[in-house]
């Protein structure tokens, strides 16, 4: 009989089986050789344009895992503040032109 085995998964299991049995040996050689693996990939890298700085930025590993990649608009924390002081910086030139405006009247 003959198996076909994925050649990543058949890593993973070794690693798992090495390092039950010799922890300082498996993670010093096999660490880097499991973070290579698909099974820790991001596996479909999609691509989004941020609104304030028009960059495109992929989903990141941690977006994947909770889910979230639908729900994230803006590439950065450093964006998404930017993004609130440009709307309230909009609403205060406004004002400030309808009380002009108010005043030549």
């Amino acid at each position: 009989m003959v198996y076909i085995v994925d050649p990543e998964l058949l890593l993973i299991a070794l690693a798992c089986y090495l390092c039950f049995f010799s922890p300082g040996w498996a993670s010093f050689y096999l660490k880097p050789l499991l973070l290579k693996s698909s099974a820790y990939r991001v596996k479909y890298r999609q691509v989004k344009v941020c609104p304030v700085c028009d960059r495109p930025f992929n989903n990141r590993k941690k977006w994947a895992v909770r889910g979230v990649w639908e729900q994230v608009v803006y590439c950065s924390d450093k964006c998404r503040r930017r993004k609130s002081e440009q709307k309230a910086r909009q609403t205060r030139n406004q004002n400030e032109k309808s009380r002009a405006r108010s005043k030549n009247d």
